[in-house]
């Protein structure tokens, strides 16, 4: 028998005995998919999910969009303007922004249904960014001042994300990270650097950075969410570099 024909497979399942000992994926609390490391003791609990805790992201979004609601920080939006902010968005704002997934986003905004991939406060984040690419009056808080553009749901989005950062999903990284964006457009420097930071979190939290090929071939997870999830995590790594270069702050 020649070196050459000998199986190696236990060498790759020792190889994975190892690696999988620095930490992995397991179905966090909130029902969505998290990395613990290994001097964590959640990476030993089983990945399983149930209903009740995906229920937990829901039950946060809707009391945020109550509390919008009692402070009159509301901003509604006909479909035909959301459809216009969300047009400039992409095409302003997403080509040299690349942090979300176009098509899974539209799949859920077209169906209108709320999900992992398009939230109120993901909404509230672009649109407050799309805004100022328009011309549109009633867009602003101060109808002559260009300079409000957008501020309304800027204001909403910071409600909403003290709820949803509670149990973050994709989409409440990928907010983050927009908001990052904002504040930094109006000057707000401080708070660019915290949204930045909370988007980072986020997603290191959730695994975004690790490579998760091995749950598309187990079924675990789809391609098209590891492709969010990698889109997602690059995103936040530009945005980081960006906002580090802006501030002089060590970047990750």
């Amino acid at each position: 028998m020649s070196f050459d024909s000998i199986d190696d497979s236990g060498d790759q399942n020792l190889l994975s005995a190892l690696t999988g000992l620095m930490g992995r994926f397991n179905i966090g609390d909130d029902g969505q998919l998290h990395y613990f490391g290994s001097q964590s003791n959640y990476h030993l609990m089983n990945s399983i999910s149930d209903k009740s805790s995906m229920e937990s992201t829901v039950s946060l979004q809707r009391r945020g969009l109550a509390a919008v609601e009692r402070m009159g920080k509301n901003v509604p939006l006909s479909i035909a303007l959301q459809e216009h902010l969300l047009e400039l968005y992409w095409t302003w704002q997403h080509p040299w922004n690349y942090i979300i997934h176009k098509e899974m986003f539209s799949r859920a905004f077209r169906s209108r249904t709320y999900d992992r991939y398009c939230t109120p406060l993901l909404l509230s984040a672009i649109f407050a960014l799309a805004c100022r690419f328009s011309d549109r009056e009633e867009l602003r808080t101060v109808g002559e001042d260009p300079n409000t553009a957008g501020s309304a749901f800027f204001e909403q989005a910071k409600i909403l994300f003290l709820y949803e950062s509670q149990a973050p999903i994709i989409a409440t990284v990928q907010a983050a990270a927009l908001m990052s964006i904002r504040a930094l457009s109006d000057g707000q420097e401080a708070f660019g650097w915290l949204y930045c930071g909370n988007a980072v979190r986020m997603a290191l939290n959730l695994g975004l950075n690790i490579d998760c090929s091995q749950w598309v071939t187990s079924g675990l997870i789809s391609e098209d969410e590891a492709e969010v999830r990698k889109v997602t995590w690059w995103g936040c790594f530009v945005l980081d570099k960006y906002v580090s270069t802006l501030d002089i702050k060590l970047p990750l």
